[in-house]
């Protein structure tokens, strides 16, 4: 419960952890915002989608973000931007 958001309208007290209203969740290490729900956090899943690779964030877990000077080699003729790939 340490990376829940106190900004969140419920309590987690009020609450089951099955249940599956989302909230926001501050991550601990990198201090990312994020939405999950209570029962996926609670079996374990919903973790921080930066810290955990599942979701590219272009300013903090992208190529662009974490390799900035190289950038300038990242060919037009790719299919994505380096802003959209993880690192």
């Amino acid at each position: 419960m340490d990376e829940y958001d106190p900004e969140n309208c419920i309590g987690p007290s009020n609450v089951f952890p099955n249940n599956p209203t989302s909230v926001g969740w501050i991550c601990r290490d990198c201090g990312h915002h994020w939405n999950s729900t209570f029962a996926l956090r609670h079996m374990g899943f919903g973790k921080c989608p930066v810290c955990n690779r599942t979701s590219v964030v272009p300013d903090k877990n992208s190529f662009a973000a974490v390799y900035p000077d190289y950038v300038k080699y990242w060919a037009d003729s790719n299919e994505k931007r380096a802003d959209e790939v993880f690192y």
